[in-house]
């Protein structure tokens, strides 16, 4: 049985009578209020220009208004700029055209360091060295023994410990021209003996390679005693002085007789 056609709805109410209960009085009010909704959406709606906001329908944009209807000059807050925003600055326009900035070279600044893998990071050198420590080779470990090229007295230099060496797992300390050491004296004057002093190396037999491309090795191993300053103990140096020792210390180069 259709109960959402009007003639079921009166049979109903006609065949009840006055024996109506609370129940089935209910359930027709709720046919009926069925019926209203049903004739309403059959009947066509005038198209309306505001319709309520629905999740499922589109978001259109406001139609603006053409430009004669309101000029800025009759806008009612044009005059007085709104205190709750800052005022930005305005930029000038470039006078350049677009084209010409975009066909412009970019000049891009090499950044990379061209002595990458030739400066060594700086050692807490004593004072008196001077001037940039450049990477060598080290040939002079701990214990080795090299001759002494000045005249203090002493004949043979015993290397304890480099000056500024890190620390690293299986690394063992050592040293080359221009560093200076912990050493003692193993032959010479009796009051130079079982003494440890600083000394800097000025010579060794390991070859190095320098920037140029030259690689250069002396025909012994040497060195000369200082002060921690690096003021030289002798007053002389027998032999040449290599040229990376000599830019490091300059009481040294002062007193060599010739640089290599």
């Amino acid at each position: 049985m259709d109960l959402n056609r009007p003639t079921a709805i009166s049979i109903i109410k006609t065949g009840l009578g006055n024996r109506q209960e609370p129940k089935i009085v209910d359930k027709i009010a709720l046919m009926e209020a069925k019926l209203k909704e049903l004739e309403a959406e059959k009947s066509p709606q005038p198209a309306s220009s505001t319709l309520p906001y629905h999740p499922s329908l589109p978001l259109k944009p406001p139609t603006p208004l053409p430009a004669a209807a309101n000029p800025p000059s009759q806008r009612p807050h044009a005059s007085k700029p709104s205190s709750s925003l800052p005022s930005l600055p305005i930029l000038p326009s470039s006078s350049k055209p677009a084209q010409e900035a975009s066909t412009a070279p970019k000049v891009v600044k090499d950044t990379r360091n061209k002595l990458a893998g030739v400066l060594i990071k700086p050692k807490a050198r004593p004072g008196g060295a001077s001037g940039t420590k450049y990477r060598l080779t080290l040939g002079l470990p701990v214990g080795a023994v090299l001759n002494c090229a000045d005249n203090s007295g002493a004949k043979s230099l015993y290397i304890i410990e480099p000056f500024g060496f890190g620390a690293r797992l299986n690394r063992l300390p050592d040293a080359g021209v221009g560093d200076m050491v912990v050493a003692s004296v193993k032959k010479g004057k009796p009051e130079l003996r079982k003494k440890t002093m600083p000394a800097v190396v000025v010579r060794q037999r390991k070859a190095w390679r320098r920037r140029d491309g030259v690689f250069l090795y002396f025909e012994d191993n040497a060195g000369v005693i200082v002060n921690p300053k690096g003021e030289m103990k002798g007053s002389a140096i027998t032999g040449p002085v290599a040229k990376e020792c000599a830019d490091l210390w300059p009481r040294i180069a002062s007193n060599a007789g010739t640089v290599v």
